[in-house]
């Protein structure tokens, strides 16, 4: 086959919209003569060269005839990730983009979790010390409010108190 098939360019355009670096490896090469061989791998190379995450020439690979492995390792060693994660007091060797990726997405929500909760806190902090002064506002009007020795008007049994004491604070 010469080419990308629709479903290599499905692939491709997956992992450039993920920005995974990427490169082809070209397999079965031992049924193909050389001279075909090296025409479609110009062809694949110009195929593929507007993409951005492509890393380099397809690689021809013979699994039968075990061509071509030790360029393909080399290759496979240079796109791996090597970063070292601690979490939680644990080291971790992280060698797959999309681990790291999913980790990196588990500590974004960690940290947006502990956000939520320092403001939920900060916002029952506020409202505690907002109902604490309306209490003590409250406090204060009814220490106003309240006369300290005057005198209480003596009320009836018919509700409107004695004419006298009614009279005497005119």
């Amino acid at each position: 086959q010469a080419g990308l098939k629709p479903t290599d360019r499905e692939m491709i355009s997956y992992l450039e919209r993920h920005h995974v670096p990427w490169q082809i490896v070209v397999t079965k090469c031992d049924k193909v003569k050389k001279r075909d061989l090296a025409k479609r791998l110009e062809l694949l190379q110009a195929e593929v060269a507007g993409f951005r995450q492509n890393k380099g020439e397809p690689i021809p690979v013979s699994a039968l005839k075990r061509r071509g492995m030790d360029s393909l390792r080399e290759v496979l060693d240079g796109l791996k990730v090597r970063k070292e994660i601690i979490k939680d007091g644990i080291r971790r060797r992280i060698y797959d983009l999309l681990e790291l990726r999913r980790l990196r997405r588990l500590e974004k929500a960690k940290r947006k979790k502990e956000r939520r909760e320092a403001q939920q806190v900060e916002a029952q902090a506020a409202a505690a010390a907002a109902t604490a002064a309306a209490e003590s506002a409250t406090a204060a009007q009814a220490e106003a409010d309240a006369p300290g020795d005057a005198k209480a008007p003596h009320t009836s049994s018919s509700g409107w108190g004695d004419l006298h004491s009614v009279l005497e604070d005119w």
